[in-house]
Parts: C-alpha cells; structure tokens; sequence
C-alpha cells in the first residue's frame, strides 16, 4: 500500500515536469527580454487578462495554474488575471466526466458557469481590489533573478532548477496528501458532505482548496454519483486549483498575499456555489 501510494504520488508530480520547466523558462525569457516589448501591448493585455486568463483556464490541464502563478509572482499578470485563471481551470474533472455515464452532456455547461464566474470575479478584483493584492517586491526578486540576459544556455539552466525545485515541493505534497486520503477513505469523506444542504457549497470549496489533482478527480468523482448538486460541484472546481497554491505558497510563504489570494478565492467559489443553489 504505502508503495502505491509513492508510485501514485511520483506519477502525479512527474506529469507535472513538461509544464513546470515550459513556465519557468517562458518566465526567464520574459524576464531577460522584457525591455524590448511594446510597453502598450503589455498595458492592453493587462487590461484584457481577466477575460483572457478565464479563457486559458478553461484548458483541461494542471500545468495552467502553475503557469498563472508564477506569471502573477513575476508581476506580469494582474491578480484578477490570476484568480480568474484558478477559478475557471477545472484540471482533471473534465477528463473524468468523459468517462462516465452522460458526462459529456454537462462539459459545456460546467465550462460556460465557470468561465462566466471567473470574469466577473477577476475584472471586480481588478477594479475594486487591486492595491489590496500589491505583490512584495522582495517576493519577486528572490523568484526569479536573472543576470543571464542574452544567454540561452544560462536561461535554460535557471529554469531547470526552479523546475527541479517545484517538483521537490510538489511530490512531497502530494505523497503527504494521498496518505491523508488513504487514511480518511472516500466513502467516509463522502458521507461527511451535507446532501442537498445549504452548507455542502462550503464544504466541496474547502475539499477543492486541497492543492492537488486528486481534489478536482474526488469532486467530479462524488457528483457523478449523485452526492452533490451541480452548485457544489461548480463551488469545489472554482476553489481547485492544482497545485497552483502550492507555488503560491512557496513563492510566498511568510507573506499576507498568500493567504490574500486564499481567502478571495475560497470567498469567490463559495458565493457562486451558494447563488447557484439559491437560483436552482
């Protein structure tokens, strides 16, 4: 048992090295050659990045949230850029709607209420909140200093290590999360959620916040058989992001904008979970 749940830990984490390395090294890339893009491409971007990062999320892919966060540490996208790219990024759960029984029919469905919620709630962030979410420059010169410009063979290594880094991080996690499951046991986690109840929004939000691929498979998994409503099953997908809090976290770990980040989007899913319940 405690092999499979390595082997099923290192599979999860080594999925992850393509995208991980693909968004440091776009990261250092951008860095590097930053001062010679157009300054108005960059503030009309800015400008369209909660529209855009709601549309990117909706990408079946867990590599998404990795690249937001990292993007959002180097100060390149805003923070409603970045929660509308967490909550639209629905990782895992589309593939395994494909595999059941009419889970197909609700991908559209899923997909148009999540993209909608992530724009609403990233142009808001943006509009109302934005100093709320200033990032600690300090944050962001330890993420990602480069004195490699013009060096391709330097830039590639840099992003390997912070690739090497992230995985470290990652399967740790991982390995500590599924042995977290593997105690509780699904069917017990399923009972503990409130059928048809008012409450079961904050509590599959809560299930989502876990950083894992395993949240999002858990969720699709328990609305597949009937045990949550399509309004907890939107409320935990908003709050899943992967392991995009995981960068987060370790990009951030003594800093307020961590946990900033964590409650905006905990707040976000759980009110679109409870609106929805209320309207259906």
């Amino acid at each position: 048992m405690i092999f499979d749940i390595i082997l099923d830990a290192a599979k999860d984490s080594i999925r992850l090295l393509p995208f991980l390395f693909l968004a440091f090294l776009i990261l250092e890339l951008l860095e590097c050659y930053s001062d010679r893009l157009n300054q108005k491409m960059l503030i009309r971007f800015r400008k369209a990045g909660p529209f855009l990062g709601a549309l990117l999320g909706c990408i079946p892919e867990c590599g998404i949230p990795v690249l937001g966060a990292n993007l959002f540490a180097a100060s390149l996208i805003s923070p409603g850029t970045l929660l509308s790219v967490f909550l639209s990024t629905s990782d895992e759960a589309i593939l395994v709607l494909l595999g059941t029984t009419n889970g197909s029919s609700i991908i559209p469905k899923l997909l148009f209420v999540k993209f909608i919620i992530a724009v609403i709630v990233g142009y808001s962030i943006d509009l109302f909140f934005a100093k709320y979410f200033e990032t600690p420059k300090k944050a962001m010169t330890e993420s990602h200093t480069c004195s490699c410009c013009g060096h391709s063979s330097h830039i590639f290594t840099h992003a390997l290590q912070h690739t090497l880094s992230l995985f470290l991080y990652i399967f740790l996690f991982t390995l500590a999360l599924n042995f977290l499951l593997e105690i509780i046991g699904f069917s017990k986690l399923a009972s503990l959620l409130l059928k048809d109840s008012l409450f079961q929004p904050i509590l599959t939000a809560v299930i989502g916040l876990i950083p894992s691929c395993a949240s999002s498979i858990l969720l699709t998994k328990l609305y597949a058989q009937g045990i949550l409503s399509f309004a907890s099953f939107i409320s935990g997908l908003c709050a899943s992001t992967g392991v995009g809090l995981v960068v987060l976290l370790k990009i951030y770990p003594k800093q307020n904008i961590f946990r900033k980040i964590l409650a905006a989007l905990l707040i976000a899913s759980t009110g679109a979970g409870i609106i929805l319940s209320l309207l259906g």
